[in-house]
Parts: C-alpha cells; structure tokens; sequence
C-alpha cells in the first residue's frame, strides 16, 4: 500500500508524495527544524531560502505565463482550445487569490467543494493543483506568498519512518543533498563573483541553509 509524506502551509497540505521522499523539498529545512519526524518552520524562512535559488515572485509570474501559453498552445487545434479551462482563464494572481480562498475554507477537507473552480483545484490528477509549471518549489514559494512570513510551514515523514521505510535517527537533508547531486547529469564546478563584502557575507550566512556540506 506505502505510506505517505505531507507538506503543509498554515494546516492546509498542498504536497504529498508516496513512500519516498521529495528530496528537492526537504532540502529546504534546516536540521535544527526537524523533530520526531516532522520538519517545521515559517514561510519567511523558506521563501528566502528559495530566493537564494532564483525563485521570486517577478521570476514565478513570467514563468507561469510562459507555461500556460505553451499549455494553451499545445492544446489548441484548428483555433479551437480543447485543454483546461482553468488554467486558459487564470492569470497568476487569479491563481494565487484563488487558492488561497480554497485553502481558508476547506482546510483538509478536498473534496467538500461542489463549486466548478474549486472542484477543478481539489479534484485535480495533475499535481499540484492545476499550476501549469512543473517545479513544485514555484508552486509552494506562490503558496507561501500569500501568507504572513510567520505562518507555520511543516513537512511530515512521520508515516514513513514508522512504515519502515527510514530509521528513526535517518539524516533526510544529507540523503537529499547526495540524491540531488546523483541524479544531475552534468557536474560543475560553481564560482560564485561577487561585488563587495556584503555579498560575500549573504552568501557566507545563508548558502550552507541548501547546502549545508559547503560549511565544511
């Protein structure tokens, strides 16, 4: 059957994976946050922690235009539009505004929706929730942003590591860092140029929050 992981945004799970860790998402907790199989932080922290990595909100909108112009394009045949209706209508704010709506008045409860829109978000098989990129980052950084940076954030592999699947004392963040190097193909070399000493010192304070191996 398997066992599930969770990740969720002031109680409301917007990702879950089966069996296995997401490694791309756990990377993005610090060791000091985990206890007793659960991950927990704040929205201000991750997002910049994601931030480091490129993924803001000017970057998230141009992106998400981008994919759903390809979206629409793909399913578009002869001027007809045979595709999602969901994602043709909505710009990336309409998304944002209207995901939150969903997610204050159902909480858990996925399927409690009888409106169109709303059954479309819940109801969806194409993870996470219609957002036509394929980064679930972006996806979790858009979530995020519509929350106060205080907001707690939590990630729970609780039901793994009782279904056998991981030991109790498993270092999740190391184990993730190494599969996401094992699985790049192409393995570089990274100089990072800076202009000043402030940079040198962002860089020094928060790059070993995803890479934690750096500090070595």
């Amino acid at each position: 059957m398997g066992s599930y992981w969770g990740l969720t945004v002031n109680n409301f799970e917007i990702l879950c994976g089966k069996t296995f860790i997401e490694p791309t998402t756990v990377i993005l907790f610090d060791k000091t946050e985990y206890k007793d199989g659960v991950f927990t932080s704040n929205c201000g922290k991750l997002k910049k922690r994601l931030e480091i990595l490129g993924i803001n909100e000017n970057e998230l909108e141009n992106h998400y235009n981008i994919c759903k112009d390809k979206y629409i394009s793909e399913n578009t045949n002869d001027d007809e539009y045979f595709g999602n209706k969901l994602i043709k209508d909505f710009s990336y704010k309409d998304w944002c505004s209207h995901y939150k709506l969903i997610a204050e008045k159902f909480k858990n409860n996925y399927f409690a929706s009888k409106n169109e829109v709303e059954s479309i978000f819940l109801r969806s098989d194409d993870y996470p929730m219609c957002y036509p990129t394929e980064d679930i980052r972006e996806t979790l950084y858009s979530i995020m942003n519509l929350y106060s940076d205080e907001t707690e954030v939590q990630l729970n592999v609780s039901a793994l590591i009782t279904a056998g699947y991981y030991e109790e004392n498993f270092d999740f963040i190391n184990y993730s860092i190494k599969e996401i190097r094992t699985e790049s193909k192409n393995q570089q070399n990274i100089i990072l140029f800076t202009e000043g000493v402030f940079y040198v010192f962002v860089l020094n304070e928060t790059l070993h929050l995803l890479y934690p191996d750096l500090e070595k």
